[in-house]
């Protein structure tokens, strides 16, 4: 009867320990994908912008650092700031355009996007903003950083003789 005891115990053991080992991976694949969020702007209406994240999938093998929820607030608050500081120019008529985008590090990606509205900072600086299907989710992207013409239907424009032609804006 001691034999049987023990193995039920052992059986006991390994069954815990791999639950154990398995809720540690599940914790670092969190982490790892709280890492790579990226945050997308969802409104209810047009007058009241929320802003959540959206998680993706972890990229990288390596082991996630350790993410305080206040350094994650922080970047929310002033990401939401920063948008809640965007005046609206004008509405988009939600039609499609593209155009090659440059990142803040040079990095250039073809866009197509269904643009939303046309925003402005306090600074000055100009954004179109809505769905881009290229990432599948919406963002906002400074005129400045378009590096081609923004093609609408078969014509391409400037971006400045885009916004002025479809929506009168004198956006030089």
């Amino acid at each position: 009867m001691e034999v049987v005891e023990l193995i039920v115990l052992i059986s006991l053991g390994a069954g815990v320990l791999f639950l154990a080992i398995r809720s540690i991976g599940s914790v670092t694949k969190e982490a790892q994908s709280i890492r790579s969020s990226s945050y997308t702007r969802t409104t209810s209406d047009s007058s009241s912008p929320n802003i959540k994240v959206k998680q993706k999938a972890a990229t990288t093998n390596s082991p996630a650092p350790i993410v305080k929820i206040t350094d994650i607030a922080t970047e929310e608050s002033s990401l939401e700031k920063w948008k809640a500081s965007l005046q609206l120019i004008s509405k988009g008529m939600g039609e499609a355009i593209e155009f090659t985008y440059q990142s803040s590090d040079g990095e250039r990606s073809r866009r197509i996007m269904n643009l939303d509205a046309i925003l402005k900072s306090s600074q000055g600086h100009i954004y179109l903003s809505g769905y881009c299907h290229t990432e599948k989710e919406d963002r906002t992207f400074n005129i400045d950083s378009i590096a081609t013409m923004v093609k609408h239907k078969s014509k391409r424009y400037e971006v400045y003789e885009y916004l002025d032609e479809k929506y009168g804006l004198d956006a030089y």
